[in-house]
């Protein structure tokens, strides 16, 4: 009992000094970080002071992309005293969206994320999961709900050149309506997405990779499976790209729909591709595209009224990118 008694002091010794000077230390490390990196800027970081909530709550927490800014009015970053190696983000209801065309009020319902460390990894990123059930922009709908895991694996022989780190992931996405945000995208129905697949990073997350110059950068991305829909039409989409030398898109996805002028005409409008190549590619997938609905035996399975389905890859090489043999134009920069 004695020992029982001892045991129990010292573990709330222990967690005592986890909650006093781990606060403390999470606190001050956010603040150096909103410091260096000029796109992160935090109004206020302060410790809970929970001994249920072992973080720190934020205030007035913005990131900025190059496609624009998120502003989020607090935040707390916390873990458990019985789970100390999963920090968890408690996000708020409302945040503001900035494209670029002014402010936008972002509704979230059931927004949360967490994060699972490897104790004997350096404390290295093990697992995360990201998740939101209906979004609205200035009351109108954006989406009906996402969700985004990760879960590190094992680097096999195929991995690209610098990995040292995978990461195999899954996102859904339902009932995207992207012009709340970018009206000057044209689809003809709302965005559906759920997809499996695997990224390589040249360095695991963790907290020795916080300051903007030692973040892990993306060095590959496989898509194993993956379905887009918009209104009744769907695509299928597998393949892998890496970065070539000049750190432009490299490698080769794999198409495979019933209809692929929408999905042509909803790139033309994000800027994927030129809008004269439209029409054009339109034709060469009418006549290159491979049926992809055939069984074993030769015969195709019944013909849907859309039309049968038919793939075909699109190639980026040398900078460039090509639906079959055509031509589309220089290739995306690579995410990096």
């Amino acid at each position: 009992m004695r020992r029982v008694s001892i045991f129990a002091i010292f573990l709330v010794v222990v967690l005592a000094g986890l909650w006093l000077g781990g606060e403390t230390l999470l606190a001050r490390k956010l603040s150096q970080l909103a410091e260096q990196d000029p796109k992160l800027e935090i109004g206020a970081v302060t410790e809970l002071r929970d001994m249920r909530q072992i973080g720190v709550h934020l205030a007035d927490l913005q990131v900025t992309t190059p496609k624009g800014a998120l502003t989020l009015p607090t935040a707390d970053l916390w873990l458990s005293p019985v789970h100390l190696t999963t920090a968890r983000l408690t996000l708020p209801d409302q945040a503001t969206l900035d494209m670029g065309a002014g402010p936008l009020t972002l509704e979230l319902s059931d927004p949360g994320a967490s994060l699972r460390l490897r104790p004997l990894g350096g404390m290295t990123l093990g697992s995360a999961d990201v998740t939101a059930g209906p979004m609205k922009v200035d009351g109108a709908s954006l989406a009906d709900g996402l969700h985004v895991s990760a879960e590190l694996g094992r680097l096999g022989h195929d991995s690209p050149l610098g990995a040292m780190a995978a990461y195999d992931l899954k996102i859904g996405i339902e009932g995207f309506d992207p012009k709340r945000i970018a009206p000057e995208i044209t689809l003809p129905g709302a965005l559906q997405f759920e997809g499996s697949g695997r990224v390589w990073l040249d360095s695991a997350p963790g907290p020795r990779t916080l300051a903007p110059e030692t973040r892990p950068a993306l060095v590959g991305l496989r898509i194993d499976q993956a379905e887009l829909t918009l209104g009744d039409l769907g695509v299928s989409i597998n393949g892998r790209l890496e970065a070539d030398a000049e750190g432009r898109a490299k490698g080769e996805l794999t198409l495979a729909t019933e209809d692929i002028g929408p999905f042509l005409q909803a790139a033309a409008s994000a800027g994927l591709i030129p809008e004269q190549a439209v029409v054009l590619a339109g034709a060469v997938w009418q006549k290159l595209a491979t049926r992809d609905d055939v069984t074993e035996g030769g015969d195709a399975t019944p013909t849907k009224a859309k039309g049968p389905r038919l793939r075909l890859p699109v190639t980026f090489a040398d900078g460039k990118m090509h639906l079959g043999p055509l031509p589309l134009g220089p290739a995306p920069l690579f995410p990096r």
